[in-house]
């Protein structure tokens, strides 16, 4: 009797010990779990390149925003199309590799009144990318913006030192200056900036404003 009822406990013996070591396997799960897995992080680390383009591109944008807009203030432009036109130009005329041959747009906007003028810039770019079509992207726009205060300030500062010793005596001190005045038109009708003339022979001349009597003060040699 009780062979028969080991031998018919058998199979429910095998299949009991066939559970336990299923359930204390670990091998089988690591595969499936992997299985679910893989695709996502083969499409992360695909992305990933393109986020890198991406931030690249971001990052180049930024530079040239920020420089152009400099250049468009420096062009002696008022409206804000002239300043548009003026940044546009120099950023084509700079373009960094990061952006490609991909269109770019800019737009300038300005507040306040000349001498004391804010600048607001905005530009955007289309990123082609590649691997995120995976997920339905053939692009990824990106945008970034740029202020700067533009100033009335000298920008340049210009002292002429002029030589009216001996030796310059005839066409040379004629030369010297008309060379002298064709100068100081040239910038002040460019710029306002202070601008020192200084004649100098035995002594240098600085005027009276120098704090002596007569402009005359004699080397300390």
């Amino acid at each position: 009797m009780v062979s028969i009822w080991g031998t018919l406990m058998a199979p429910f013996r095998s299949f009991r010990s066939l559970i336990s070591r299923l359930r204390a396997a670990r091998g089988g799960n690591v595969a499936m779990i992997f299985a679910f897995v893989a695709p996502v992080l083969a499409i992360l680390a695909a992305s990933s390149i393109d986020i890198g383009n991406v931030a690249n591109a971001r990052r180049a944008l930024q530079s040239a925003l920020d420089s152009s807009l400099l250049a468009a203030a420096r062009s002696g432009s008022l409206t804000d199309a002239a300043l548009t036109d003026a940044a546009r130009t120099f950023l084509e005329a700079n373009r960094p590799s990061a952006l490609r041959d991909a269109p770019v747009s800019v737009a300038v906007r300005s507040t306040g009144t000349i001498g004391d003028m804010t600048l607001e810039g905005e530009a955007g770019v289309v990123v082609p990318v590649t691997f995120a079509r995976i997920l339905g992207r053939d692009t990824i726009p990106v945008s970034v913006t740029s202020e700067i205060r533009a100033m009335q300030t000298p920008q340049l500062q210009l002292s002429l030192i002029l030589d009216t010793t001996g030796s310059m005596a005839g066409s040379k001190i004629s030369t010297l200056r008309n060379a002298a005045r064709d100068l100081v038109n040239y910038i002040r009708d460019r710029v306002e900036s202070p601008i020192a003339v200084v004649p100098f022979a035995q002594y240098a001349n600085f005027g009276t404003a120098s704090g002596s009597e007569d402009g005359v003060i004699a080397p300390t040699i």
